[in-house]
C-alpha cells in the first residue's frame, strides 16, 4: 500500500489576475466572518467524513468536511495534489460552514473546481448523518467555486433551504437521506442533482423521497430546471451522469420500476433528446445501480433478485443512441420478465498508461475509459472493492470510496480514511499500488 506524505511545504499559489471579475480570497480566511482563522488552530489528523477526491485532470484535490459538534460548525477543508496524486503544499481551510455537512460532491468545469454541499443546521444537526434525521432544522444546498491553486473564487451560491423532519430510514434503497451529486453543464455551468423535501406519497399516510436538479452559471445565477418525486417512499434517485448536451439518472416510478432518466439540459422542461427512456425491469434493482456514460453508450449495473435465487446477481444494460444495444435480454419462463445479461467479470487493466475498467457477460463487453473524451464515469461507483482491494467504511453499507484519476495516478480514500494510489508501469498488466 502505498501511503502518501502531507506535511510538504505549501507552493505558492498564483497571483490573481487583474482584470479577474471575481475576487480570490485566501483559503485560510473564515469566510463567514471575512476574518483571519487562527493559523495555529492544528487541523484534524486524518480525512473527514465526508470527502471527495476531485481531478482537472492534471492533478487535483481532495475535499472533505470536519463536524465540530461543540460549535456545530463544519470546517470545508482542502489538499492539492499533483497529476502523480502526491501532495502539493499544506492542507488547507477553506470555509467555515454552519451546521453539519452530510453530503459533499465536486467537479471541474472549465478550469474550475466546483465543490457542493448539503448541510444540516438548527436543530439536530449534530446527530443526524446523510441517512438519517434526528431532529428538526433544515437542510441547505450550495456550491462553492475555487481556483486550482485551491483559491476561493467569490462567495458560495446557496441554492436550496428545506425544512426536515424527524426520520430514521437506513433501510431506504438508492440515495441516502440527504445527497448531492454535481456534473459539468452545457455553456460552462455546473449541475446539480439533490434531495429535496419530502413530499406526500400519492398512496397517502407517508411521505416520498423528492429531489430537483439545478444549473448555475460561471457568473453564479442558479436556476432549478427540474423537480421530481418518487412514487414510493422506497426509491430515490442517483448516479449523475453527463450524456452529450443532456442529463441521466435513474429514478424510482414505483415500488416495483425504475427508469433511466434523460433530461435535455439545453430546453428547458424537455424529457427526451438523443436517448430513449428505458423502463427498467421489475426483477433488478436499479436504484443500487451504477451509471457510466463511454461516450457512445449509457452502461448500467444492476442487482438482479428473483425468488429462486438465494443471493443477487449482477446484471448488465447498454443504451447506445448510435446503434442496436450490445446487451440483448436472455431467455426466460416468463415472457413479461425481461432478464439483462449477468456481469461474468469485472476487472481493470493499463491501457496508454492509465486505468480502463471492462465489464464482461456471456457473448460481449465494454471499456469504461476514465479519460475517453466526453465520458462521464464516477470511478467511486464502478471499481469495486473487490478488484481494488480497499476495506469498506464500518457501519456505512452505502458508502462508495472517493476516488479520481489524477492524470499519471490513481487516488482512492478507503473506508479506514487511509489514501491508495496506483499507477500503471505495464501497458496491459493491472494497475500497481
Amino acid at each position: 500500500m502505498t501511503l502518501i506524505a502531507l506535511a510538504c511545504r505549501r507552493e505558492a499559489s498564483p497571483a490573481p489576475a487583474h482584470d479577474r471579475e471575481t475576487p480570490l480570497h485566501r483559503p485560510t480566511q473564515d469566510l463567514a466572518t471575512n476574518a483571519a482563522t487562527d493559523d495555529e488552530q492544528r487541523l484534524p489528523e486524518g480525512f473527514c467524513h465526508p470527502a471527495v477526491v476531485v481531478s482537472t485532470g492534471r492533478g487535483g484535490a481532495i475535499i472533505d468536511a470536519c463536524f465540530d459538534p461543540q460549535s456545530n460548525r463544519t470546517d470545508l477543508l482542502g489538499q492539492r495534489l499533483d497529476a502523480d496524486s502526491m501532495a502539493v503544499g499544506s492542507r488547507v481551510r477553506l470555509r467555515r460552514i454552519p451546521g453539519n455537512v452530510l453530503s459533499l460532491s465536486a467537479t471541474t468545469v472549465g478550469g474550475t473546481l466546483r465543490v457542493a454541499w448539503i448541510s444540516h443546521v438548527g436543530e439536530g444537526s449534530e446527530r443526524s448523518d446523510e441517512f438519517n434525521d434526528r431532529g428538526g432544522g433544515a437542510r441547505e444546498l450550495a456550491v462553492l467555486s475555487l481556483h486550482p491553486s485551491l483559491d476561493v473564487v467569490g462567495e458560495p451560491v446557496q441554492l436550496n433551504r428545506h425544512p426536515v423532519a424527524p426520520r430514521a430510514g437506513s433501510e431506504r434503497r438508492g440515495w441516502a437521506r440527504s445527497r448531492v451529486e454535481l456534473a459539468p453543464g452545457p455553456d460552462a455551468s455546473v449541475l446539480a442533482l439533490a434531495t429535496d423535501a419530502d413530499e406526500p406519497c400519492p398512496q397517502g399516510g407517508q411521505r416520498c423521497a423528492s429531489w430537483s436538479v439545478f444549473s448555475i452559471d460561471p457568473a453564479g445565477t442558479s436556476r432549478r430546471v427540474r423537480h421530481e418525486s418518487a412514487a414510493s417512499p422506497m426509491l430515490e434517485p442517483q448516479g449523475l451522469i453527463r450524456v452529450g448536451d443532456d442529463l441521466a439518472y435513474l429514478r424510482g416510478a414505483d415500488a416495483v420500476r425504475s427508469i433511466l432518466y434523460v433530461h435535455s439540459l439545453r430546453t428547458e422542461g424537455a424529457t427526451i433528446s438523443s436517448l430513449p427512456t428505458a423502463t427498467f425491469d421489475p426483477l433488478v434493482d436499479w436504484t443500487s445501480a451504477s451509471l457510466a456514460w463511454t461516450g457512445v453508450s449509457v452502461v448500467a449495473l444492476g442487482e438482479e433478485r428473483t425468488p429462486d435465487a438465494a443471493e443477487p446477481r449482477m446484471v448488465v444494460r447498454v443504451t447506445s443512441n448510435s446503434g442496436p444495444s450490445p446487451t440483448r435480454p436472455r431467455a426466460g419462463d416468463d415472457p413479461d420478465a425481461v432478464r439483462w445479461p449477468v456481469v461474468t467479470g469485472l476487472s481493470w487493466r493499463c491501457v496508454r498508461r492509465h486505468p480502463v475498467l471492462r465489464v464482461a457477460w456471456r457473448g460481449g463487453s465494454i471499456d469504461l475509459d476514465p479519460t475517453a473524451e466526453g465520458a462521464s464515469i464516477d470511478l467511486s461507483r464502478w471499481v469495486p472493492a473487490a478488484v481494488a482491494g480497499i476495506p469498506a467504511r464500518e457501519g456505512a453499507p452505502h458508502w462508495r470510496p472517493p476516488m479520481a484519476w489524477m492524470g499519471r495516478a490513481l487516488l482512492a480514500i478507503d473506508g479506514q480514511d487511509r489514501l491508495r494510489r496506483w499507477t500503471c508501469p505495464r501497458e496491459g498488466g493491472v494497475p500497481t499500488e
